[in-house]
């Protein structure tokens, strides 16, 4: 039997999942119907010591990329997915091999796996909520997001306008044992 690393999450009318909080969010089918569905997507990083969960409302086919144009992520080779009404969890097996780099105007915290290597998420913490852009090449099903990365160019924004657009267009997020 086939299976496929995303799954579709059935969910009452009034629940979603943030955290520890679960609400619903209402999308429209292929056909024009409001459905209570989303979709969950995993994966991790190459070791295993960052894994991630994300629930959109949002079909695979429909989900935005980007290709940002900033040094580190070209050299990290990341697309980046995002979905404002869905949920991010991050999950840091061991905290001591992730490193949390900041660079530029220092609004979020790079997650890296030390051991692999690999970029995982960008989170940034706004007005006391967490709000993350994940690396869409570490989900399991990373074939399922079949459109075409735009690319964006964030240069010139002050850290206002930057935690702006983040608070907007960014996933809400938790991360899972990571030590301060």
């Amino acid at each position: 039997m086939e299976t496929t690393a995303w799954e579709v999450v059935e969910l009452p009318e009034t629940t979603t999942r943030c955290g520890s909080r679960r609400l619903a969010l209402p999308w429209r089918d292929a056909v024009g119907h409001a459905t209570s569905e989303l979709v969950r997507f995993d994966g991790r990083c190459h070791c295993g010591n960052l894994e991630v969960t994300l629930e959109t409302s949002q079909r695979p086919e429909a989900l935005s990329l980007r290709e940002c144009g900033c040094t580190f992520c070209r050299r990290h080779g990341s697309i980046a997915v995002t979905d404002p009404a869905g949920s991010l969890e991050v999950r840091v097996r061991d905290p001591g091999e992730v490193s949390r780099y900041r660079f530029g105007l220092r609004t979020a915290e790079f997650l890296v796996c030390r051991t692999c290597g690999v970029y995982v998420a960008a989170v940034s913490t706004i007005e006391g909520a967490t709000f993350a852009t994940l690396n869409a090449n570490v989900l399991d099903a990373r074939a399922a997001l079949t459109q075409r990365p735009l690319p964006v160019d964030y240069e010139g924004e002050s850290a206002t306008e930057r935690l702006a657009r983040r608070r907007r267009a960014w996933t809400p997020a938790a991360v899972r044992n990571l030590a301060r």
